[in-house]
């Protein structure tokens, strides 16, 4: 009478082309992790900067239509035709703006200069046919040797033209 089989294992060389198949899957889902992380903390880079560019549109919006003194003179005509800085021109030190942090006014209810950290705030102005400022905000923060950045845009008709 012939016995039947016993119960067979794995041997030791299936044990461990499984455990290095396992070691490769978990380092793969670890370099996921990590650029994941690296993904979050560059997304709350742009919140904060959309947040400081809004808070500063919202508040140019405010402000009394001057177009020869004030924060809305055009001082850098040079950038009239690029005010949102598609060339990248920001990536330079000093950027070519019209007007900086020195120019907010004093008043400013919006954030103040002391919290925007590491960000840096500006905005350009160039003005149309019909003396409506076109206004673009530009916020931009260091990010591994050069410049990220966040433009927004705003349009302040003349209001004698009403």
């Amino acid at each position: 009478m012939r016995r039947a089989p016993g119960p067979r294992g794995f041997t030791i060389l299936e044990n461990i082309i499984a455990l290095a198949v396992l070691l490769i899957a978990s380092s793969g889902l670890l370099s996921l992790n990590v650029y994941s992380l690296r993904l979050g903390a560059d997304s709350r880079r742009v919140t904060r900067a959309t947040y400081i560019a809004q808070d500063l549109l919202n508040n140019v919006e405010l402000w009394h239509y001057n177009r020869f003194s004030g924060p809305l003179v055009d001082s850098n005509a040079g950038n009239d035709g690029d005010i949102g800085d598609t060339a990248q021109a920001f990536e330079s030190d000093p950027p070519p703006a019209d007007h900086g942090e020195a120019d907010i006014p004093a008043d400013y209810p919006g954030i103040p200069a002391a919290q925007l950290q590491d960000y840096q705030r500006y905005w350009n102005v160039a003005y149309t046919a019909d003396n409506a400022a076109q206004v673009a905000v530009i916020v931009r923060w260091p990010h591994g040797g050069a410049w990220r950045r966040v433009v927004m845009f705003a349009l302040k008709p003349d209001p004698s033209a009403r």
